[in-house]
Parts: C-alpha cells; structure tokens; sequence
C-alpha cells in the first residue's frame, strides 16, 4: 500500500496545487491489470492496484473543477529491463506470460507509453476519471492469472 497507493497519493497532493498555478492539465497514474483481475496469493498487488483505480476515479471527481483531469492506465506483461532479467532467469516463462494475451506476445515499454501521452494529450480532453487498461486483451480472455509453477 505504501509504495504502490499512497506514493499515487503523495505525489498528487503535490502536483495538483502546481497544475492548478498552470490552469489545469492531465494526471496519468499507473495502476495495474492486477488491480482488475486477481492473482493468486497475490491479494496485496491487486488490492493496491485496485486501490490505485479508485483513488484516480475520486481524483478525477473532485479535481475537475480546477481544470484537472486524471487517468490511469492499466499496463499488462511489459518487456522491461527488470521483467527481462527476470524471464533470463525462468526459461519458459516468457511463452508462459506472452500466451495469458491473445495476442501471443509481451509489450513493449512504448506500447504502455503511448496510450499514456494520448491520456495527457489535447485528443483526450474529455476523459477524466477512466482506467485505460493496456494489455493485449488478457483481462478480456482472463477472469484470472494462473497460479504460477
């Protein structure tokens, strides 16, 4: 909760006095497809995540007067430098994590970069308080993760 909740929470009670100075602007906050759908004995990260998307939805609600609209995205399996290190370590896993997606692959950062901009951009003026979930299709295909091997 500390890291993934209240660090949202913190850095916007910061932020939104600045956006506020500027007339307004965009919030994006990265919550998580765990915050959608469960994993198991994972109930911390989806409880959090799913934190996250409340805590944007109540944001979203009592900023818009200020001219501030706030979002979140819901990133799926991304190719980071940490997720790659730790699929060199796990052989298997990739196809493991790539096959959840009906697209049969993992992101790459970019993909989970762009629909943020699109977020903060012009284009998305009126969307405000809304969960983008960014991940192939796996919370459309999946009530659930696996439990891992």
């Amino acid at each position: 909760m500390e890291t993934n909740v209240r660090s949202v929470s913190r850095c916007s009670k910061y932020v939104i006095p600045e956006v506020c100075k500027r007339g307004g602007g965009a919030i994006i906050n990265v919550a998580s497809i765990m915050g959608v759908i469960a994993s198991p004995r994972d109930a911390a990260c989806s409880t959090s995540k799913g934190a996250v998307i409340q805590l944007t939805r109540s944001m979203g609600a009592d900023f818009a007067k200020d001219n501030i609209r706030t979002n979140a995205t819901c990133p799926g399996f991304t190719m980071t430098p940490r997720a790659r290190g730790y699929l060199e370590r796990m052989p298997g896993e990739m196809k493991k994590l790539g096959d959840l997606s009906p697209m049969k692959k993992m992101a790459e950062p970019k993909e989970m970069a762009h629909p943020a901009v699109f977020l903060a951009s012009a284009g998305a003026s009126y969307i405000n308080g809304t969960t983008l979930v960014v991940d192939g299709g796996i919370t459309a295909t999946n009530s659930g993760f696996p439990v891992p091997g």
